[in-house]
């Protein structure tokens, strides 16, 4: 928390359809005066009431804080997202409902039925109202509820010191996460990632001072060590991240931003669409998980990035392939030119990659739409291991020559 700030709480939630009231540069002057309670949406109302239950005077809404008609607003306040939500006291995270009209501080009508039976013990709150609290067998379910698959709420989650979550089904369940506990898969899966490695308990590590990682370490190993932390941290973000869905597809770079912000002292290095440039070339070597992975009509940025793609990626940082292209690769050149400045890690307008390498011919052979097996693609590849791979366009450099009645196969020449 910053010295002097008065503590308050930011909503994490999902949108879901348009909200009837936000603050708009016509609705800035009478929003300053005061908002209607019944106006606005119930996840918003239920957010107040938790905040005032917490004995907190402030919340932070972005349909609210942000002056959703102005562009000028948005990349101000998109740029101070990594600081919103770490000087935050408390994140709400609002983990079930789809939409901000529903609320979430109710049970749902018509519970699905449990595992086992709920072990009921008696309560008492603090007007001595007695009454009772039923405590049920956990279900995974809730740790991938709507909230989680939005990629805006990664880094909202990620970034809070405090986590206060309600989740909606098949009951109204609240969760309690914080920095300090993040030891096992079951806090982990509390901020939405699916994880086994403990990639998320070193990130907030690193993001909470005080951390013991310096530069200037005079120990070579333990700078390496280090060093490869990180990567493997990020590397469990761009496969997080590549999972999550995101209603806008300009936002893909945006709504990463508060993470590269919050990285960047650490890796000490330039960051172009997703990739750092500390370990560029092996990050180059992304993949589609499923076939129906697809790259939007409107492309916000470069095709050899891993968020050009719409749909799971995976890194193969360790795999034969990525450490002979790694030897094999010189970057010649790599940049990208902020659509505004004052968002440097947001949308982007120009991009360029240009590398040296060791080129080699190769026979395809259609598996499926768009996609080929490559046979020979690495060296010292078998034939018996084809490696993929998916061709968006056949530019005015490369020559085809297509034999429909032998092999069906394809003779790419670069």
């Amino acid at each position: 928390m910053s010295q002097g700030r008065a503590p308050y709480a930011v909503l994490s939630y999902c949108w879901g359809m348009a909200q009837a009231l936000t603050t708009t540069t016509n609705t800035l002057n009478q929003h300053i005066l005061g908002i209607s309670m019944n106006g606005l949406p119930q996840t918003i109302q239920d957010a107040i009431e938790v905040t005032r239950r917490l004995k907190l005077r402030y919340l932070w809404v972005d349909s609210l804080c942000i002056l959703q008609d102005s562009e000028d607003d948005k990349a101000v306040e998109i740029a101070k997202m990594e600081k919103i939500y770490q000087d935050a006291y408390i994140t709400i995270s609002a983990a079930g409902p789809s939409d901000c009209t529903l609320g979430f501080l109710r049970n749902l009508a018509d519970p699905l039925p449990m595992r086992m039976a709920p072990i009921i013990l008696p309560f008492r709150a603090e007007d001595d109202t007695v009454s009772t609290c039923s405590l049920y067998e956990q279900f995974s379910e809730n740790m991938r509820a709507s909230l989680h698959k939005r990629a805006w709420t990664m880094q909202e989650h990620l970034l809070s010191p405090r986590l206060l979550v309600f989740s909606t089904w098949p009951v109204l369940e609240v969760f309690w996460y914080c920095r300090m506990y993040l030891e096992t898969p079951e806090a982990e899966a509390g901020f939405g990632i699916r994880s086994s490695r403990g990639e998320w308990k070193k990130m907030h590590e690193l993001l909470s001072p005080p951390n013991t990682f310096s530069h200037d370490d005079n120990d070579e190993a333990r700078r390496n060590d280090q060093l490869r932390n990180l990567e493997l941290i990020w590397k469990g973000v761009m496969e997080e991240y590549s999972s999550r869905r995101l209603t806008q597809v300009t936002d893909r770079l945006p709504a990463l931003s508060g993470l590269v912000t919050a990285f960047q002292p650490y890796v000490a290095a330039d960051y172009v669409a997703g990739i750092w440039s500390r370990w560029l070339v092996r990050h180059l070597v992304w993949k589609v998980v499923k076939s129906d992975c697809s790259r939007p009509a409107q492309l916000s940025c470069p095709t050899w990035s891993w968020l050009s793609v719409d749909g799971s990626i995976e890194l193969s940082l360790f795999h034969g392939e990525a450490r002979v292209i790694a030897r094999g690769v010189e970057v010649c050149e790599c940049w990208t030119t902020p659509l505004d400045e004052k968002v440097p890690f947001g949308q982007i307008r120009e991009w360029t990659l240009r590398i040296q390498g060791h080129l080699q011919q190769v026979n395809l052979e259609k598996d499926s739409i768009n996609t080929y097996k490559c046979l020979p693609c690495f060296p010292n590849r078998a034939a018996s291991e084809p490696a993929y791979a998916r061709l968006d366009t056949v530019d005015e450099h490369m020559q085809v020559e297509e034999n429909y009645e032998t092999s069906a196969s394809y003779q790419v020449t670069y």
